[in-house]
C-alpha cells in the first residue's frame, strides 16, 4: 500500500486528527520526516480542503547548514504554493539542555503563530522510529512506568486551548518508509548531520548505537517498545482515574472549625498506610498535585512512619499531620491564620482574621488584643475556673506545631479570652464572632 493511501486510511479510522476544513501549520524543518509529512499533506490537500502554513523555526546552530535549511523549506512552500513563516531565536542565554529550550521556544512560537493565524491543528514529523526511541529512552532515565507513555498521535498543544491541537499523524510510519516515499516522487531533504553523532546527545547515542544493536538481535524491537509505549499510557490513564476515585473518596478535614482551613483537604492516615509503598507514593503524589521523589519520601516519612509531625517540601508547601490526617498547607495560609502583629481591638470596629470576622461590645474591658499564640498564654475554660496554659490545651488536641506557632487568639495580656476553631466554647458574650462557613457562637443583634 501507498504511504498517501495508507494515510488516508488512518485519517478514515481518526477523522479528528485532521478533519476536512481544517487549518494545519505543519512544522517543517526540511529534514525527512518533515518534508515527507508536508509533501503527503500537499497532495491531500485538495481532497481534504485542508488550509496548509508551513512553519519553520531556525536556531542557527549549525551555521551555513542552518541557513541552508531556511532557505530549503522557503523554496519547497514557494514549489507547493504554501504560505511559510520562519522564526529565528538565540539560545544563548538558555537555562537548560539546548534541546529541551529549543523546544519549549518552537512550540511556544507555535502556539502563537496558529491563534494569529486561525489554525486549529499543527502537524509534526514524528514517525516510528522516534516513538520507539522516546519509550526506550524514558525507560532507561527510570522516571517510572507512567513516564513510558508513548508519544500520543493527537493532544492540546496547550492545556489552556484544548481546540488547538498538536497531531502526529505519522507515528505509526517508518523512517525507512519515510524516505523510501521521499525517493519514489523523487523529493530531495536536508540531513542534519549533528543527529548522527551519538557523541553529542543522548537521544543520538540511542538512535545510532543502541537501537540498530538490539534491531540486529531482535527484529521487532520497534514494534515491541512501540505496544510498551501504549500499554503503559493505557494503564496510566486507569491509574489515574483509580487514584482520582480514591482521593476523592478518602477526602477527609482536619478537626477544626476554622473557616481559612475549611477548604484544606485532609486525607486519613490510616486509608494511606493500608496501601502497597507504591501504591501509596502514588496516591501521595496524586494528591499533591505533583511531587518530587524527595519530597514522596519525606511524606512516607509523616504518614507512616511517623518521626516528624510537620515537614517542609521543596515546593514551599508544609505536609502535616494532625489528628491522624494528612494535610498539604502552603505558606499564605499559614501567614493568613493571624497577625504577625498584635493587633488592639476596639469596640465598635470589627476585624477579619483566618476568614472570622470579630467585633466587641461596649463593655469589653480595655487592652484586648488579636494576636498569634504565645507559650505564655493560659485559658479558662469557664468563669471562676483554673487557668491552664494554651499550649497544653493545643497538644491535647494534637495540633501540629507548625499551627501552634500561628494559631490565632484574643487576649488580655497572657489571659486569652477566645481561642477559634477547636470547640472551645468559653468566648466572653462581649466578643462576637461570624464568618461564611460556620454559625455565630454569640449572634449581633441586628
Amino acid at each position: 500500500m501507498s504511504l498517501t493511501r495508507q494515510l488516508v486510511g488512518l485519517l478514515a479510522h481518526a477523522p479528528t486528527l485532521l478533519p476536512t476544513g481544517a487549518g494545519v501549520l505543519v512544522a517543517a524543518s526540511g529534514g525527512a520526516d518533515s518534508t515527507a509529512l508536508v509533501r503527503l499533506l500537499a497532495e491531500l490537500q485538495p481532497a481534504f480542503g485542508w488550509r496548509l502554513d508551513l512553519a519553520h523555526a531556525q536556531f542557527g546552530l549549525r551555521g551555513d547548514d542552518s541557513d541552508g535549511d531556511e532557505r530549503f523549506v522557503c523554496e519547497l512552500a514557494e514549489r507547493l504554493g504554501l504560505p511559510v513563516h520562519v522564526a529565528r531565536f538565540d539560545l544563548s542565554a538558555r537555562t537548560g539542555g539546548i534541546e529541551a529550550d529549543a523546544r519549549a521556544l518552537r512550540y511556544c512560537w507555535f502556539a502563537r503563530l496558529a491563534d494569529e493565524r486561525g489554525l486549529n491543528r499543527v502537524a509534526t514529523g514524528h514517525h516510528a522510529d522516534d516513538q520507539a526511541e522516546t519509550v526506550l529512552f524514558r525507560l532507561l532515565r527510570g522516571n517510572g512506568i507512567g513516564s513510558l507513555s508513548a508519544m500520543q498521535p493527537d493532544r492540546p498543544l496547550r492545556e489552556d486551548r484544548p481546540d488547538v491541537r498538536l497531531v502526529r499523524p505519522l507515528l505509526t510510519v517508518s523512517k525507512a518508509e519515510l524516505t523510501a516515499y521521499l525517493a519514489h516522487i523523487g523529493q530531495p531533504y536536508r540531513t542534519d548531520r549533528t543527529n548522527l553523532d551519538p557523541e553529542i546527545a543522548t537521544r543520538n547515542w540511542l538512535r545510532c548505537t543502541i537501537l540498530p544493536a538490539a534491531r540486529s538481535q531482535f527484529a521487532r524491537v520497534d514494534e515491541h517498545l512501540t505496544a510498551l509505549g501504549r500499554e503503559a499510557a493505557a494503564l496510566t490513564e486507569l491509574a489515574e482515574r483509580w487514584l482520582a476515585d480514591e482521593t476523592a473518596r478518602r477526602r477527609d478535614r482536619l478537626p477544626t472549625d476554622l473557616p481559612a482551613l475549611a477548604d484544606v483537604p485532609a486525607w486519613r492516615i490510616a486509608d494511606l498506610s493500608a496501601h502497597s509503598p507504591t501504591v501509596r507514593a502514588a496516591l501521595l503524589r496524586h494528591l499533591a498535585g505533583s511531587l518530587s521523589a524527595d519530597d514522596t519520601r519525606k511524606l512516607d516519612d509523616l504518614t507512616v512512619q511517623r518521626r516528624v509531625s510537620s515537614v517542609a517540601l521543596g515546593d514551599g508547601r508544609t505536609g502535616v499531620v494532625w489528628a491522624n490526617r494528612l494535610a498539604l498547607i502552603d505558606p499564605a495560609t499559614l501567614t493568613a491564620l493571624a497577625p504577625t502583629d498584635p493587633i488592639p481591638l476596639a469596640t465598635g470596629e470589627s476585624v477579619t482574621i483566618a476568614g472570622q470576622t470579630i467585633r466587641l461590645d461596649d463593655d469589653a474591658p480595655d487592652g484586648l488584643r488579636l494576636r498569634r499564640v504565645a507559650t505564655s498564654d493560659t485559658i479558662s475554660p469557664r468563669p471562676g475556673a483554673r487557668a491552664r496554659p494554651v499550649s497544653a490545651w493545643l497538644k491535647q488536641r494534637q495540633m501540629p506545631e507548625v499551627f501552634r506557632l500561628v494559631w490565632p487568639v484574643v487576649a488580655l495580656d497572657s489571659a486569652v479570652v477566645w481561642l477559634p476553631g477547636l470547640g472551645w466554647a468559653g468566648a466572653p458574650s462581649y466578643l462576637h464572632v461570624s464568618s461564611a462557613h460556620f454559625p455565630n457562637p454569640n449572634p449581633v443583634a441586628r
